[in-house]
């Protein structure tokens, strides 16, 4: 089996997941691409915050300080894939179980960072992106997302409206 690209769930082939070298990869690595297919495959809201993060970061998690997952946001797609220890890009290390109950929308990322559980490494100015993507990776409601792509809808038709009633008094006079 050679190195490449594996995708995965073919219902998120419009954003794909693809994890590098899909053959050698840890558990982790694979845990995660399949978490985030799961996670975005059917919620327009989900690709669309997917396409807005750019850039990489680690998770490590706090059992093991062999294992390093690089995920890269690359604005078409998601690319996981095993990296070295100290590779220089912000990191989320956190126990399984925290990771989970972000996942599940069940605690907040902010809270188990002080409660020490989630842990963030090279912060500064990467700090607001660490935190945006713990928010991605909570668990897509299918409620809300249809409630956003209404939303959507109506500030359009709201805009339409508008401009309609712009043009009309400009130049019905």
């Amino acid at each position: 089996m050679g190195g490449g690209v594996t995708s995965g769930d073919p219902r998120s082939a419009e954003f794909p997941v693809l994890l590098v070298d899909g053959s050698s990869a840890s558990g982790l690595a694979e845990l995660l691409q399949q978490y985030l297919e799961q996670s975005i495959a059917g919620c327009a809201t989900k690709v669309d915050g997917a396409r807005r993060l750019g850039g990489a970061i680690l998770f490590r998690p706090a059992e093991d300080d062999e294992v390093c997952v690089r995920v890269t946001f690359l604005g078409d797609r998601i690319e996981l894939c095993d990296a070295p220890v100290d590779a220089p890009y912000p990191c989320i290390r956190a126990d399984f179980l925290a990771l989970a109950q972000i996942a599940s929308g069940r605690a907040s990322p902010v809270l188990l960072v002080l409660q020490g559980r989630v842990r963030l490494g090279g912060v500064g100015l990467a700090l607001p992106r660490l935190f945006q993507v713990l928010r991605f990776m909570r668990t897509s409601d299918p409620v809300a997302c249809a409630r956003a792509r209404r939303a959507r809808w109506i500030a359009l038709a709201v805009a339409v409206a508008a401009l309609t009633g712009i043009f009309w008094w400009t130049f019905a006079r």
